[in-house]
């Protein structure tokens, strides 16, 4: 059974390591991590994936997060994990499995910097809900009444 979308494969296998990549911040709320632009779908292929696609996308960058971390998958997601790398060999992000001193620290600054901002956006809503979809991925909404600085 195939993990990942033939549309996701074609993308994912044309993505390879180039040296000159440039390293970034990878905000998918509610953590921040850090990517390499030779990772990343360019936006117009982003465009035309399905919902789906875009949430096989952000869990194999959570993923390896946990892999920069150290940390035990689940079952389901080591099997998802295991088949992806499978499916797109070539990506840049099955590349990058540890990290220097130098983007460990980075990837600190980055989930710093995002714990902060879903403080921010939390403190601010004025309705926050947290729901699991048993995929390990948790859904967050957050509701903004715009119109309450008019109804005083």
């Amino acid at each position: 059974m195939s993990a990942l979308t033939t549309g996701l494969v074609t993308v994912l296998n044309r993505l390879t390591v180039r040296p000159e990549a440039r390293r970034g911040v990878y905000f998918h709320l509610p953590v921040a991590s850090i990517f390499w632009d030779d990772e990343m779908p360019s936006y117009p292929d982003k465009a035309r994936f399905s919902t789906i696609e875009r949430e096989m996308l952000n869990r194999l960058f959570s993923l390896r997060r946990i892999v920069w971390h150290g940390e035990e998958f689940s079952d389901e997601d080591a099997a998802f994990w295991e088949d992806a790398r499978a499916e797109a060999p070539a990506w840049a992000l099955f590349q990058r499995l540890s990290l220097s001193d130098d983007d460990r620290e980075f990837l600190k600054q980055a989930e710093e910097e995002g714990e902060k901002a879903m403080e921010m956006l939390c403190a601010e809503a004025d309705k926050v809900e947290i729901s699991d979809n048993g995929d390990g991925i948790q859904q967050i909404s957050l509701s903004f009444d715009l119109t309450k600085d008019k109804k005083r």
